[in-house]
C-alpha cells in the first residue's frame, strides 16, 4: 500500500497507518526475537550455524529478486555497468523496499547484544538504546548525514526494536495503561503536527522524519495492546490461518512487490491499464497480485531448501 502511489502521503490517515509500517515491523522483530532468544546464553544466541541459517533465509529471495532487477533494466534498455550494480546492491538501491535485507542483516548480528542489554537493565536498556537512537537522528540531521547510507543502518531504529524485546522480557507485568496513554498522546502529536499546525521537523529533519524514534511513541502502544489482547489465543478461523501463512510468507511478499512495481508500469501500457479499475480496483488487484506471488516465492524457495538439505544428508549417509 506505501508504494502503490495511490495515497496522498501528507494526509494524517496515511501518516497515522502505512507510513508506520517498518516501525511495526521492526517492533515485533525485536518481539519474536526475544522469544526465539529467552533462556539462552550470548554464545548460543551467537551459535554460527544459527546465524547461517538467518543469513541464508534472507539472502536467498534477496539475490533472486536482485538478479530479476538487473535482467528487467537489462530487457528494458537501461543496461548497468559493474560499478552501478555494486553500488545498488550495496545501498540497497534495486526497488522499493529493498533496503530492508540490509536492515535485517545487521539485526541478526545486533539482535543477541540489544536482547541481553534488555534483559538485563529491563526499562534503563530501553532508555539507553532510545537515547542511542535519538543521538543518531539528531546526528543525521545536523550533519546531513548521506540519505543513501542512513536508509541502510538500523541505528535508527534502535528504540523500536528495544520495546518490542521488553514486551517478552516484562511478559509478567503488564506496561501501566497511564505511560501508554501518554506515550500515544505524545507520539500522535509528533506524528500529526507537519499537517495539523504546519510544524516542520527541527530535531528529526531527515527524509524519514515521519518514522523517527519519536513516532515509535505512538506506534509502540497500539503494537502492545494488540499483541497483549492476542497472546493467548491461536488462529481457529479461516481467516487467522490466512493471516499467519501471509505473515510466514512477509519477507519474500516484500520482494515481490518490489520487482511488481518494476515491472507495473510496462503491465498497465501492455496488457491491461490498471488504473480502468479505479483506486479500490487497484488496491486490491494490487495486494492480490503480490501477496500470492509472495506466498508462493516462499514454497517454492523453502520446498528447494528441502530438497538440497534432504540431498546433503543422504549423501552424507
Amino acid at each position: 500500500m506505501n508504494h502503490s502511489g495511490l495515497f496522498n502521503r501528507e494526509m494524517p490517515l496515511f501518516m497515522l497507518t502505512i507510513d508506520k509500517a517498518v516501525p511495526i515491523f521492526m517492533i515485533l522483530s525485536g518481539y519474536v526475537y526475544a522469544l526465539s532468544a529467552e533462556g539462552k546464553t550470548q554464545r548460543e544466541l551467537y551459535n554460527i550455524n544459527t546465524l547461517k541459517r538467518k543469513f541464508i533465509r534472507f539472502t536467498v529471495p534477496m539475490l533472486i529478486a536482485f538478479v530479476l532487477y538487473i535482467s528487467i533494466s537489462f530487457i528494458a534498455g537501461y543496461p548497468m555497468g559493474l560499478y552501478e550494480i555494486v553500488k545498488r546492491f550495496l545501498l540497497g538501491n534495486y526497488g522499493q523496499g529493498a533496503y530492508y535485507y540490509h536492515l535485517m542483516i545487521e539485526f541478526i548480528i545486533l539482535a543477541p547484544l540489544l536482547y541481553t542489554m534488555i534483559a538485563k537493565f529491563k526499562a534503563n536498556g530501553v532508555i539507553l538504546l532510545g537515547f542511542a537512537n535519538f543521538l543518531y537522528d539528531v546526528f543525521c540531521s545536523a550533519y546531513s548525514f548521506n540519505v543513501a547510507l542512513n536508509r541502510v543502518i538500523i541505528f535508527r531504529y534502535l528504540f523500536a526494536i528495544a520495546l518490542g524485546m521488553y514486551i517478552v522480557v516484562k511478559k509478567d507485568k503488564k506496561v501501566s495503561p497511564v505511560l501508554l496513554a501518554g506515550m500515544l498522546i505524545l507520539g500522535t502529536v509528533y506524528v500529526i503536527s507537519p499537517y495539523a499546525w504546519g510544524y516542520s521537523y527541527r530535531l528529526f529533519t531527515t527524509v524519514w522524519g515521519s518514522t523517527s524514534m519519536l513516532s515509535i511513541f505512538y506506534v509502540f502502544p497500539i503494537v502492545y495492546i494488540i499483541l497483549d489482547m492476542s497472546k493467548e489465543h491461536n488462529s481457529t478461523t479461516v481467516f487467522g490461518k490466512a493471516a499467519e501463512r501471509i505473515g510466514r510468507a512477509s519477507f519474500h511478499i516484500m520482494y515481490t512487490q518490489m520487482i511488481f512495481f518494476v515491472v507495473k508500469s510496462g503491465f498497465d501500457k501492455i496488457i491491461f491499464n490498471t488504473e480502468k479499475l479505479g483506486v479500490a480496483g487497484e488496491l486490491i488487484f494490487d495486494i492480490v497480485v503480490c501477496v500470492l506471488s509472495g506466498i508462493l516465492f516462499e514454497y517454492v524457495i523453502v520446498n528447494v531448501q528441502n530438497c538440497v538439505g534432504a540431498i546433503r544428508k543422504r549423501s552424507s549417509v
